[in-house]
Formats: C-alpha cells, sequence, structure tokens
C-alpha cells in the first residue's frame, strides 16, 4: 500500500488551504520556488550519478537514477516539474545576476536527470509545460531572445550528449513504447513494454468503474478490488499471479474508480474554476510578477500531463496542491491591492477569509 487514502487527501486538502491564506506575496512563493530549485539540483545531482556506480542515497539504486525518491519515474516526475521555477528564476528581472546564473544552471541540472530517469510521463509534462510558458511568455521571451537562445542551445546539447551515452540515453526505452508484428500476414503495430502493461490496467480499471460508478470503491483500494478483475491478458502483461497494481496509471480512471464519477466532478470542477481564475487574473497581472505565476502554472501543467499515463507521490502531489493554494492566495492579495476587478468562483469562495 501506498498509503494514499482519506487521510492523505485531507493533508493535501490542507495544504491547499494553508497556502491561501498565508502565501498572499509573490515574494513569498519566490522564497519557496528557490528553497524547492536548492532541493531539486542536489536531488538531480544524485540522480545523474547512480548510472555512474555513484550512489549518494541510501536506496542501493544499483545504477539505476532513483535520486532520493526510490524510484525513476517518481524523480522524473519531480524534476518535470521543478525545472520551471529555475528558468522563472532566471527570466525573472528582479533576481540577482548571480542567483540567475545559479537559476540557469541548476534548471540545466535538473533537466540532465529528467532525461537520465528516461520518464516518458514525466518528459512529456515537461514540454506540454514548456509550450503553456512559452505561449504565456512569448512577447517578454522575445525581448531576451538572446538569453533565451543560450539556454535553448544548452538545452540541446545537454540533450543530444545524454542521448548519445548508453547509460543515460532515453531513446531505447522510448522506441520499445511500440513494436511491429507480423499477424495473418499483416505487419501491425502494438504497445509493448511498460505501454502494454498501461494499456492493460486501463482496461481493467474501466471494469471496476462499470461495476462502481457513482462513488467508486474507496480511496487507496485498487488493489484489493483488482484481483477480481484481472483477466489473462492482464497477467501475462504483468509477468505473474502475483503481480498486483494499486494505481491506474491515470489520474482520471484512478479517481473514478476510487472516488467515483462524483470524485471525479468535484476533482474536474476545482481544476476548471482554478484556471478560469488563473486566466482572469492574467489579465491584470505585470511583469515580474508573471514570471513566477507562469513557472507555477506550467509545473501544474506539468504535473495534469504527466499522471495521465502515470500517478503523483506526496513529492509531486503536495507540490502540485501548494501550487494552486499560493497563487489563488496571491491573486486574491493582488485584486485587493489593485483596481483590478476580477470575479472569483464560489467554489473558491469556499477556501476564502
Amino acid at each position: 500500500k501506498r498509503h494514499e487514502g482519506l487521510l492523505t487527501l485531507l493533508n493535501y486538502a490542507a495544504l491547499c488551504y494553508i497556502s491561501i491564506h498565508f502565501v498572499r506575496e509573490t515574494y513569498l512563493m519566490k522564497k519557496g520556488m528557490i528553497l524547492v530549485v536548492y532541493v531539486g539540483i542536489m536531488a538531480a545531482v544524485c540522480g545523474i550519478l547512480q548510472p555512474f556506480g555513484i550512489d549518494l542515497s541510501r536506496w542501493g539504486s544499483g545504477g539505476v537514477p532513483i535520486s532520493f525518491f526510490g524510484n525513476q519515474n517518481y524523480a522524473g516526475g519531480y524534476m518535470a516539474m521543478v525545472i520551471f521555477f529555475g528558468i522563472g528564476l532566471l527570466l525573472e528581472t528582479n533576481y540577482g545576476k548571480g542567483q540567475k546564473i545559479l537559476a540557469g544552471i541548476g534548471s540545466l541540472i535538473i533537466y540532465a536527470c529528467l532525461i537520465i530517469t528516461k520518464n516518458r510521463g514525466g518528459f512529456l509534462g515537461f514540454l506540454i509545460g514548456l509550450m503553456i510558458f512559452l505561449i504565456l511568455n512569448r512577447a517578454e521571451i522575445w525581448k531576451r531572445r538572446k538569453i533565451t537562445a543560450i539556454y535553448g542551445l544548452m538545452i540541446l546539447l545537454i540533450t543530444v550528449g545524454l542521448c548519445l551515452n548508453e547509460k543515460t540515453s532515453p531513446l531505447p526505452k522510448l522506441t520499445g513504447t511500440i513494436r511491429i508484428v507480423q499477424s495473418q500476414g499483416k505487419e501491425k503495430i502494438e504497445a509493448a513494454g511498460t505501454f502494454a502493461n498501461r494499456i492493460q490496467i486501463w482496461n481493467t480499471t474501466l471494469h471496476i468503474i462499470r461495476d462502481n460508478p457513482i462513488f467508486g470503491i474507496g480511496p487507496d483500494a485498487l488493489r484489493m478490488a483488482a484481483t477480481k478483475y484481472e483477466t489473462l491478458k492482464f497477467i501475462h502483461a504483468e509477468g505473474g499471479y502475483n503481480v498486483l497494481i494499486d494505481k491506474a496509471h491515470n489520474e482520471m480512471l484512478d479517481i473514478t474508480a476510487t472516488r467515483g464519477l462524483v470524485g471525479l466532478f468535484v476533482y474536474l470542477w476545482v481544476l476548471v474554476s482554478f484556471f478560469i481564475f488563473v486566466g482572469r487574473l492574467w489579465k491584470g497581472m505585470k511583469y515580474p510578477d508573471k514570471w513566477l505565476i507562469s513557472a507555477g502554472i506550467a509545473a501544474i501543467f506539468s504535473y495534469l500531463i504527466q499522471n495521465e499515463v502515470g500517478f503523483g507521490v506526496v513529492p509531486t502531489s503536495a507540490l502540485f496542491w501548494i501550487l494552486i493554494g499560493s497563487i489563488i492566495g496571491i491573486g486574491v492579495k493582488y485584486i485587493e491591492g489593485s483596481s483590478y476587478t476580477l470575479k472569483i468562483n464560489p467554489l473558491l469562495r469556499l477556501c476564502l477569509p
């Protein structure tokens, strides 16, 4: 068990609520981002060294880049979120030159660790988050095109360099996602590796949802329910009868299976309300505050995307809810101190003082 039942969900809600009430200024969010980047750099260095036989953790990684997280996918998911804090601090105008250099180098180290973890979901989340970040800040990024070009070149060089090394290249895992097989004299494409496992897990989860559609089976109860729905394809894909799943590896399916359509509706309502709030807030905000807010938004998107082929764990999920709470808190404070009028969704009002 991962012990991510009702108590953990309540803790996430508490973190969000506390962040709304205590993070009311961008400088507080900035301090938090700096701290998280420092932690991310240390974790990234540990993960980068592990494939080369240098393990600074006590996990006994066996050459797998798990950093301090115990699993390479957890490490990659965390890096895919934290990297945007480094990028935001690099471009933020009120940050000292030496601190900007540290933020830039730190984010590159974090990116290198993300590549080395070979986490496909994390990298997909990073790409979508980066796209969101670039779209939101396109005009300001063009003004800083020199530093942006240098940073982009460094990203390219790191990517190529790591892909050329057998120990660090993610290409074999990426290309192993699908395979071409012969079926009745014709070639067809089918899922392979862990991606094939995911499809069987999703099928099993859909059967659970079909039988428990309204309220689900309860938080963190998927492992107990899944045994009833195992098929021969599932057993074959997972490698034996003794392998049990405890996560659907897709957040929407997992929420629906464990909390039902009611839980899914509430979760989607929270997200939609938040993004409507952020969209209206963005129109009234100014730089340099927008760099920090957009970095948080990019990290949130990265989390959401990677969880459609994986799942959140305490380091990433806690950070996700703290970010949501912090942005809401800053938004409310910003509105109170300006002439800008912003309508607040009734759901968000429940969390506000």
